[in-house]
């Protein structure tokens, strides 16, 4: 079945419509699972992603099917990724001309300094097409000198202070 969002393989209920969870932003390469719905649109969600953790649990149980990545994806998706480090001039150069050197494009991008910490925290969403382009990406942004921590997060982080924290404690943690 080919959704709006990408190739996907539906077992067991084929022609189904497909989409892509916009919470957890699925890329080919993620553990996914589908949720077919009352209408008969299937929803993939990556497998740790916190709609179907909870959902399981509670009174509402989720239609769940198998579902799988074509073998060549081809189209991008959006994903958001934070990174924290010490303070310095010229680090959100580096960042950005990571991004490029990958040829990813940068959707969004968002930088914050705590001076009191000397740390800084940067928030990008980037467009990716598979699971280890995002892995690449996410190597060598934390290989990028003072750069303590970066990870991939499920919600648009973007003017959350959480990621100025989490940012602060990556940092002070490594020191």
């Amino acid at each position: 079945v080919l959704s709006a969002d990408g190739p996907i393989t539906v077992r067991g209920v084929p022609g189904r419509p497909v989409k892509l969870c916009g919470t957890c932003e699925p890329v080919p390469g993620d553990s996914i699972v589908g949720n077919l719905l009352q209408g008969g649109q299937v929803t993939v969600h990556r497998m740790d992603c916190h709609h179907i953790a909870t959902t399981t649990r509670g009174q509402n149980r989720l239609n769940l099917v198998e579902v799988s990545w074509a073998k060549e994806p081809r189209t991008t998706r959006p994903i958001h990724i934070c990174a924290a480090a010490i303070d310095r001039s010229g680090l959100a150069h580096g960042i950005t001309r990571v991004v490029e050197m990958e040829d990813i494009n940068i959707c969004e991008m968002y930088a914050r300094t705590d001076h009191v910490h000397h740390v800084a925290s940067f928030t990008l969403t980037v467009e990716v097409i598979t699971l280890r382009q995002l892995s690449r990406i996410l190597h060598r942004l934390g290989q990028l000198p003072n750069v303590k921590a970066v990870r991939r997060v499920c919600d648009s982080p973007h003017a959350q202070e959480w990621v100025m924290q989490w940012a602060i404690e990556r940092v002070e943690s490594a020191n």
